[in-house]
């Protein structure tokens, strides 16, 4: 078994080290930023799938990551899980698995315990629970390296200073094919300061007779948020409307034969 790379200087110097009888370390120091083929051969014929490219940068890893702008790091509210992502890729901008971050965050009086969950797709998801309400500075990691975005600072907000309901027709009644909807009203207030919550904080179920799938948007009008939905079973049906995780409200809007009202 061997591991060359050929290139415009001549060979790079590869150490291969025989791990087993079937597993080897290949292990190389290169000093230039550039495109580097592997060719891995087998009693002198090169294996399937070779040469593979091997791409050196002069970034960090940590450089290669970004934040996606989602609720955990646009706002939190104390004792309520908040989560937001973080995505890994390579010099190629290909996903990267197995990434190891620390994420690290400090609140008002004390730290903020953080999990990552490997998503296995290039992405991870940090999870945390603020214990106390006011500024949190997030960081987050990768051999000692903020990645791009970090760090952030999240403000998190009382528990009872989410205000949140539910209104409209699609709450009550409609009939079967009928386009039903309502709206859910959801802010976070801070004495006279109203700041509309992320679409990616709202959540509805709706449970009955058939599968439902609601259609959530958001209105024009900040903090307002549309739910539309449709059945083809006439009976009861339960919706559970959800603010970061936080239960706001349940109705049971009675779905009737169509044209059943008009009688």
């Amino acid at each position: 078994f061997a591991v060359t790379s050929p290139n415009h200087k001549g060979p790079l110097p590869l150490k291969v080290e025989s791990l087993s009888p079937s597993d080897y370390k290949v292990s190389v120091t290169i000093n230039e930023v550039g495109e580097y083929p592997l060719n891995f051969t087998l009693f002198g014929k090169p294996l399937e799938d070779t040469p593979r490219q091997l791409s050196i940068s002069n970034k960090h890893p940590a450089l290669l990551c970004s934040i996606i702008a989602t609720q955990g790091i646009e706002n939190a509210i104390v004792r309520v899980p908040s989560t937001f992502q973080v995505v890994a890729k390579d010099v190629q901008q290909h996903e990267v698995v197995g990434a190891k971050f620390e994420v690290n965050i400090k609140g008002v009086t004390s730290s903020v315990p953080a999990s990552i969950k490997d998503l296995e797709n290039g992405k991870y998801d940090v999870t945390y629970k603020p214990k106390e309400a006011g500024k949190l500075r997030i960081s987050v990691m990768m051999d000692g390296v903020n990645v791009v975005g970090s760090p952030f600072t999240v403000y998190a907000v009382p528990n009872d200073a989410m205000i949140a309901l539910m209104k409209g027709k699609g709450c009550f009644r409609g009939s079967v094919y009928e386009k039903l909807s309502f709206e859910i009203e959801a802010y976070l207030q801070s004495g006279t300061h109203k700041k509309a919550v992320p679409l990616s904080a709202i959540n509805v179920e709706i449970t009955g007779p058939e599968e439902v799938k609601p259609r959530i948007t958001a209105s024009s009008k900040k903090g307002i948020f549309v739910v539309n939905y449709t059945v083809n079973t006439a009976g009861i049906y339960v919706i559970k409307a959800k603010v970061f995780g936080r239960d706001i409200g349940e109705a049971q809007p009675e779905i009737v034969a169509k044209d059943k009202y008009k009688q």
